[in-house]
């Protein structure tokens, strides 16, 4: 899928093509929409790149919520 934005657009946010596709990628994966491997192919970067930034704001790379922890412990009760 190709996506047009308008160079006005890149203009007035003062973003590359580049920036805009990384903040596309980071607000994906931070909303759990991809994980790390496509965001780092929409941010057109290597994973430990990605990687890299998403450190710089902090922003956890390992997506383990409480629903998660919750149903581990379930499952070890099951045990």
């Amino acid at each position: 899928m190709n996506l047009v934005i308008p160079d006005y657009v890149l203009q007035n946010a003062a973003l590359s093509e580049q920036q805009l596709a990384i903040e596309i990628a980071v607000v994906l994966f931070e909303k759990k929409i991809v994980g790390l491997k496509a965001a780092s192919k929409i941010a057109n970067l290597q994973w430990f790149e990605f990687q890299q930034i998403l450190a710089e704001r902090k922003i956890s790379v390992v997506q383990y919520d409480i629903e998660d922890i919750r149903q581990d412990l379930a499952n070890l009760k099951d045990l």
